[in-house]
């Protein structure tokens, strides 16, 4: 497991800022489309692939995914906050962020102890699906009543 956090980690200092760079151009609800279906496939993977090389690049989609993620997230919270709020909710954007990462693999290794190993990414894939049907529906509703 050691091995597939090197793997993100090295992922993110080599290819984010080149990531965020090209993908300057491209929308925020775009990239988290994108970021999203990359993410709740790399973590279905992450349950289901038995091979060291398939494990890897599962990683490397997850990875890229976080990438895109993150930064628009931040994005929108940032844009969609008054500026009298903004740096509440930057700070509490980061507080919730940082608070996830740590308690998130506990609660993982909790989870994979009683239902086994793959239990916990297939968790995440699904909760990223709904966080996806979620963000498809809010944007089909704002383009349907943007006519």
């Amino acid at each position: 497991m050691g091995l597939v956090f090197a793997v993100s980690a090295g992922s993110v200092v080599l290819f984010e800022i080149p990531l965020n760079t090209a993908m300057r151009g491209v929308g925020t609800v775009p990239a988290l489309i994108a970021g999203y279906m990359l993410a709740a496939a790399g973590f279905a993977l992450m349950g289901v692939v038995r091979t060291g090389p398939a494990l890897l690049l599962a990683t490397l989609l997850w990875t890229g995914a976080e990438m895109m993620v993150f930064p628009g997230l931040m994005h929108c919270v940032s844009q969609l906050s008054s500026p009298a709020t903004k740096s509440r909710n930057m700070s509490l954007y980061a507080a919730v962020m940082n608070a996830g990462l740590m308690v998130a693999p506990q609660l993982a290794l909790i989870l994979a102890a009683r239902t086994g190993p793959a239990s916990p990414w297939y968790l995440a894939s699904f909760t990223i699906g709904a966080a996806l049907t979620g963000l498809l529906a809010l944007t089909r509703r704002r383009t349907s009543h943007g006519r």
